[in-house]
């Protein structure tokens, strides 16, 4: 509600029922996911052939990198911006394959 009341005021005015909801709803999300990022990690377990596993790593990673830069988008002192940036870094620790490629497709795009 924060981020919405800063970015998009016009969007989501204070005291609509979609900004009520988001108010209503952000702990109950919050909390959904904090079960959710685990139980996709456990599902993956350890790197493997499984396609299984790669959808739940992918999956956690990216239900995990958006919760963590929404935590870290809204303007001080409400921003998570420390803590978000450590698991951000951890998230691309699980997938340190498609992390190397996206950076190498940087690399290259930068030199062009």
């Amino acid at each position: 509600a924060t981020l919405l009341a800063q970015y998009t005021p016009s969007l989501v005015p204070a005291g609509s029922w979609l900004a009520e909801f988001i108010l209503w709803s952000a702990p109950y999300g919050g909390a959904a996911l904090e079960v959710v990022l685990p139980t996709l990690f456990w599902l993956a377990g350890p790197p493997s052939a499984f396609a299984r596993a790669g959808f739940c790593r992918r999956a956690a990673v990216l239900l995990g990198t958006v919760f963590h830069l929404m935590l870290a988008l809204p303007l001080p002192p409400g921003s998570f911006y420390p803590f978000s940036a450590s698991c951000l870094a951890i998230y691309m620790l699980e997938m340190p394959r498609a992390f190397a490629a996206a950076a190498h497709r940087l690399e290259r795009a930068i030199a062009e």
